[in-house]
């Protein structure tokens, strides 16, 4: 009985060790490149390049070529397809990248405020940064009333006979819900027009009143006509400049010898002179700043964006000359705060749950290039790059996979053979990959550089420099007649 428990556990040890050997072989096989070609789909750490046939139909050979110049098949090489394809990934990457990298230099200036989605990989671009001319105009052209991307807003004043000083930020009790801090804040404004002027002087061309004026009494006194009729002054023809200087003469006049019309506006109070003696209407245009700073910074202002409280009336004490803020309903300056307390109170509320219930990912909201991070540059497709481009895919490819040839290697820097160990490459392949890394993408840099606006303007004007030597040095003919 003990001779057959032997053989039985001897058998059993034998098997156990034959499947230890079947398992090592099949390990040892799966970890070296065996030289068969498989498609690179799926097989890719991200598949940037998955849809493009020309990298699938190119990713294989390129892994057979590589293996070959690592040694393959007169040595092993440690790596598979997936580190293969990998590797190819990354070199077109790095290309891409580098590329991109150098046209958004070039063009960053001229695509500030434009939109994001549209992709400008291997498209050229307008040399003269005109969208972001036409932005600025924009905003100038806010400031002074002519277009822009502002809206002027018109509002009226109740003027009193005898107040001379009004606060116009009074006039609103406008609210907005600041989007990061939910807090309630109050809409500022900014007084750009003040529509308080002089009557206009032709109004007193004729004004018989009027000292400089083109009134009858004057005219006949002009042509010493006194005491004759004044119909033959309607027959006269006179330049146009006799008109203006009337014009500019009735205007010094109302500006020395009388009270002239003005004002003056600090911190949105306004004074007016001289000190109204009637009660009137008075009309400025303002606007709001929180809206002039979005148009700013996205170089439009949506209508849904930028909402306000409801207006309110506005009506002027007599007893100060401060302005009071009421509800259409004049229940006076408490019941105005406390209405106005109320609507703020619900419009607080509202806007808190549209907050909570439509939180948006900061880059959703990303419309338009600020800087380097968001231009609409992405990969180039390896279907539309050059043989150039292909050629220093292909170095930097095999950089790629001597790196990581070296790194495998280099967890074991000898192995045991019958009668001694070998050593293996691991630390020169990974030296080696690195300084032609280096190298490669310098060359690349210096390459992109050449062709540079400022590089390649240098070059037109040394050669329109040497087309002019030379052509000084053509003789000129001599015509005899």
């Amino acid at each position: 009985m003990d001779d057959e428990n032997i053989e039985e556990n001897a058998e059993e040890n034998v098997e156990e060790v034959q499947e230890t050997e079947q398992i090592e072989n099949v390990e040892l096989e799966r970890v070296r490149w065996d030289g068969k070609l498989s498609s690179p789909i799926g097989k890719t750490p991200f598949g940037f390049f998955d849809a493009d046939p020309a990298f699938v139909g190119f990713a294989p050979r390129a892994a057979d070529w590589a293996a070959k110049r690592l040694g393959f098949p007169i040595v092993d090489v440690e790596m598979i397809d997936v580190q293969f394809y990998a590797c190819f990934e990354e070199a077109i990457t790095e290309y891409s990248s580098q590329v991109n990298q150098f046209s958004i230099k070039q063009n960053l200036y001229s695509l500030k405020g434009t939109s994001t989605s549209v992709n400008l990989t291997t498209t050229v671009m307008n040399t003269q940064p005109l969208p972001f001319y036409l932005k600025l105009s924009e905003a100038y052209g806010a400031e002074v009333g002519v277009g822009g991307n502002v809206d002027w807003r018109k509002a009226s004043l109740k003027v009193k006979a005898g107040v001379q000083t009004y606060d116009l930020q009074g006039l609103f009790n406008q609210y907005y819900i600041c989007p990061k801090t939910g807090e309630k804040k109050l809409e500022r404004i900014e007084v750009k027009r003040i529509w308080h002027h002089p009557p206009p002087a032709m109004n007193k061309i004729y004004d018989p009143m009027a000292n400089s004026g083109m009134s009858f009494s004057n005219l006949l006194s002009e042509f010493n006509w006194n005491g004759m009729s004044p119909i033959g002054t309607q027959f006269l023809l006179r330049p146009v400049n006799e008109d203006l200087m009337r014009l500019q003469a009735i205007e010094f006049n109302e500006q020395v010898r009388r009270s002239a019309y003005g004002f003056e506006v600090i911190n949105n109070k306004l004074t007016l002179l001289p000190v109204p003696q009637k009660d009137f209407t008075l009309w400025f245009d303002y606007v709001y700043k929180r809206e002039r700073d979005l148009a700013a910074i996205q170089g439009y202002v949506d209508a849904d964006e930028f909402n306000t409280m409801p207006k309110t009336q506005t009506q002027v004490t007599e007893e100060t000359t401060q302005q009071v803020v009421a509800t259409e309903t004049q229940k006076g300056l408490d019941g105005a705060q406390n209405s106005t307390t109320e609507q703020t109170n619900s419009a607080n509320n509202s806007s808190d749950a549209v907050l909570s219930d439509q939180k948006l990912p900061p880059s959703s909201l990303d419309t338009n290039v600020t800087d380097v991070s968001n231009a609409p540059y992405e990969f180039h497709s390896f279907g539309t790059i050059n043989d150039v481009g292909k050629r220093w895919i292909m170095k930097y490819y095999l950089s790629l996979c001597k790196e990581l040839l070296g790194a495998i290697r280099a967890k074991y820097q000898s192995i045991p053979i019958p009668g001694g160990e070998t050593s293996l490459d691991g630390a020169e392949l990974r030296a080696e990959a690195q300084q032609e890394k280096e190298t490669l993408i310098t060359e690349l840099r210096e390459d992109l550089e050449v062709t540079s606006r400022s590089t390649t303007s240098e070059q037109l004007n040394q050669v329109s420099d040497n087309l002019q030597e030379n052509l000084k040095k053509v003789p000129n003919f001599l015509y005899i007649g």
